[in-house]
């Protein structure tokens, strides 16, 4: 993703960390990401995000289908910003309204 513009919701962010965390070699796993990460905007949420989650998962459940609950988070976000998203989880598909690039 390097030399596109792209923004991170602050639950990616926090997500990379956790992997990084998690990682045997802590420093080279944070060398990979660090380089794509630096200097991005981070999202994060506002009163309308709460509210769109909270319209999001109530659908989802209304039609019997479920995302991670953090998906459901970034979804909002995309959403809220009017921003497509780029992601490898084929279940962002569920989500109303809101444009998946896939990678």
């Amino acid at each position: 993703m390097s030399g596109r513009n792209f923004a991170l919701t602050f639950v990616t962010a926090a997500e990379l960390l956790v992997g990084i965390h998690k990682a045997r070699e802590f420093g080279p796993a944070f060398r990979r990401i660090e380089p794509i990460t630096r200097g991005r905007p981070i999202f994060y949420a506002t009163e309308e995000t709460v509210s769109l989650y909270a319209e999001l998962l109530c659908n989802l459940e209304q039609r019997g289908e479920r995302i991670p609950t953090n998906d459901i988070w970034i979804a909002a976000i995309a959403l809220e910003k009017d921003l497509p998203l780029i992601a490898r989880d084929a279940h962002f598909a569920r989500v109303d309204g809101l444009t998946v690039i896939a990678c």
